[in-house]
């Protein structure tokens, strides 16, 4: 069987390596088409489910995975300069994305898979040489844009807008803050970070602030200096004095973003299958995107080992994971749809807005007073005496 991955990502690399490691007499190519030392993002988040789920698949990857990982303790959650609220039971694993795939890529070089760098292959042009077509061409997927009418495609964009960036801060604890912009008049604006170490010298930084926001301070024509020193002003209280650091490859000004929700009614067209957010994308509130893509690789390798012919493995595979992905999308949909009302939430001090942001995928807090909920917990405590 001749198998091609379109795309170098953590889902292609992983999708390779495992149907590779299933049968070494198939032929396994991964086409990518940045240059080898282009990686896209910073840290992603995972937890401990993932690492088992990976050492039942390939122990060798899920080993060196762990051994590079970094590993935080506990949630803190601020609020325009308040006490914290904290809560010490919460915790996961974050590795730099460059580690992730340079763990795959060498593991997948081992087991005899052939990458190729620089390649603008589309998954339409290998189909007719290969047995079996991987798209794992990200969220912006030509594959899925080419045929979204036969896929299904549906893409919603959220309200909000947001950037990835870093910072050599580490943070112990996973970290939700709230700020309001000095430069503009008290009022409905305010910035969010999500901040958390992926290594022992540097940690990922999200910003995500409302359209508007972004709009009256400027920042979506702003160079990315500019726009740098803006954001550390807000958010000095979190930075303790370092910088905030952009992607590498940007150029100008800072690629504010809304969040792309991808979902399709079908997974494959012929002998190509859609993977990771080429297939679905959750928002990065949830930190799942990650492990979801991993697990599109494991169910995919699976149904191609136990069931008779591609077809058949595809029909297995789309149904499993969509199936498994349905209520992942679902909660991403409540938790994105939760920040982009937090104004709603800011007035309440550290604990109790803590406990607002933390049931933020349930699909009925948007329905119920937050006081109402303020009040329940209050009652809850009081019966445990607490």
């Amino acid at each position: 069987m001749k198998i091609i991955c379109v795309g170098g990502g953590p889902a292609g690399l992983y999708a390779a390596l495992l149907l590779k490691r299933a049968d070494p007499r198939r032929e396994v190519q991964v086409f990518e088409r940045d240059a080898e030392d282009t990686v896209r993002g910073w840290g992603v988040t995972f937890w401990d489910d993932l690492l088992a789920e990976m050492h039942d698949h390939d122990a060798e990857s899920a080993k060196n995975v762990a051994a590079v990982a970094a590993r935080w303790t506990g949630l803190e959650v601020q609020v325009q300069g308040r006490p914290p609220a904290v809560d010490p039971e919460f915790w996961g694993h974050s590795i730099a994305r460059s580690s992730l795939i340079g763990v795959l890529t060498e593991r997948a070089r081992s087991l005899g898979v052939q990458i190729t760098y620089g390649s603008e292959k589309a998954p339409d042009d290998v189909a007719e040489e290969a047995d079996l077509v991987v798209a794992a061409d990200g969220a912006g997927s030509r594959f899925r844009q080419a045929h979204a009418i036969e896929l299904g495609t549906a893409i919603d964009h959220g309200r909000n807008r947001f950037v990835w960036l870093a910072t050599p801060r580490v943070f112990p604890a996973f970290r939700f803050a709230f700020a309001r912009p000095t430069r503009l008049p008290p009022g409905s604006d305010w910035l969010c970070c999500y901040a958390y170490a992926f290594s022992d010298t540097a940690s990922t930084f999200v910003v995500e602030l409302p359209a508007e926001t972004l709009a009256r301070l400027g920042l979506d024509g702003l160079s990315a200096d500019a726009s740098m020193a803006l954001l550390q002003e807000a958010f000095a209280d979190q930075l303790d004095g370092q910088p905030l650091v952009v992607q590498p490859t940007t150029e100008g000004t800072v690629p504010w973003t809304s969040f792309p929700t991808v979902r399709n009614r079908v997974w494959h067209v012929g002998n190509v299958a859609l993977m990771g957010d080429a297939a679905h994308t959750t928002h990065y509130s949830i930190g799942f995107g990650t492990k979801l893509a991993l697990e599109d690789a494991m169910g995919l390798s699976r149904a191609i080992h136990e069931e008779s012919g591609v077809p058949a493995a595809l029909r297995r595979y789309e149904r499993e994971r969509r199936r498994a992905t349905a209520p992942v999308q679902r909660d991403a949909h409540f938790s994105q749809r939760w920040f982009e009302q937090a104004q709603r939430y800011l007035a309440y001090d550290g604990e109790e807005f803590a406990t607002l942001l933390n049931r933020r995928r349930s699909p009925w807090l948007g329905r119920i007073p937050p006081a109402a909920l303020i009040a329940a917990r209050r009652l809850v405590k009081r019966g445990r005496g607490q």
